[in-house]
């Protein structure tokens, strides 16, 4: 879902989780939001991913 206003917002979510690997926080981690009829909001800008991210992996080879 799209919310139109300034700064634009974007709602979604993947009902059966983020990981298809048990044992991971996010293996199932919106499955009772998708009961609870809830919705995450998606991160749009830079500084939202940046603030939300919980790991990075530096690819060698990679351009600066």
């Amino acid at each position: 879902m799209i919310e139109f206003s300034t700064p634009v917002k974007a709602y979604g979510l993947m009902s059966y989780g983020k990981s298809r690997q048990k044992g991971t926080p996010h293996y199932s981690d919106q499955l009772q939001m998708l009961s609870d009829h809830k919705f995450r909001e998606l991160w749009l800008r830079r500084g939202q991913v940046e603030a939300n991210t919980a790991e990075v992996t530096e690819l060698s080879g990679a351009p600066d």
